[in-house]
């Protein structure tokens, strides 16, 4: 039990240290920064939810393609992010079907892979608490009017369901050793993936 609490500390600490520095320069993405500092516009806004919707649309299905989930008892399905950025794009009449998809997407072809993407996009939950409290200063936006995305579980939901990504990451870690290297990396490039599909 020790063993796997050690391996608990231990792929977190490196998830954190090995992107850290790709995790900030999405964090001072001069659209998100402008959330946090007030200075966004609606037609701001309407392009970094359209960016999202057409990263995720475009992930979420070979992401999904995998018995693995299943095996683990994870809620895959229940982690789309496409819903809420729908919902929030129709809140601003925009058609989510007329929107570019992106094409250069991070590796989601191995489980190791599906998990790296996990832990960036199930991260960015947290964050989005920040930017939703944000918005609603701003623009009086909520979860059910102009920020469902970054209201993603709820207040009530968001550390739960972290803690349920990160017991999923200290398993897989836990028995697969060899694959480290490999969910590692594949973190490192969906920050980068995204990133150059933000500044597309």
């Amino acid at each position: 039990m020790e063993a796997l609490v050690g391996q608990a500390v231990s792929i977190g600490s490196k998830l954190k240290a090995f992107t850290a520095a790709h995790h900030d320069k999405i964090e001072q993405h001069a659209l998100t920064r402008a959330i946090v500092e007030g200075t966004i516009t609606r037609e701001s806004y309407v392009l970094l939810l359209s960016k999202f919707y057409g990263f995720y649309a475009a992930c979420e299905p070979p992401l999904e393609q995998t018995t693995f989930w299943q095996q683990a008892g994870f809620d895959i399905k229940n982690r789309r992010k496409t819903p809420s950025l729908r919902q929030d794009l129709q809140f601003f009449n925009i058609d989510p079907a007329s929107l570019p998809m992106c094409t250069d997407l991070p590796p989601l072809q191995t489980d190791a892979q599906r998990l790296g993407f996990l832990y960036v996009v199930e991260g960015a939950t947290l964050g989005g608490q920040v930017l939703s409290r944000a918005l609603a200063t701003k623009f009086g936006f909520t979860a059910r009017q102009g920020a469902a995305y970054f209201n993603s579980y709820g207040v009530e939901n968001i550390g739960a369901m972290w803690k349920q990504v990160q017991a999923l990451l200290t398993d897989f870690a836990s028995k697969h050793l060899e694959l480290e290297s490999e969910l590692l990396q594949a973190a490192l490039l969906t920050f980068q993936k995204l990133d150059t599909w933000l500044n597309a």
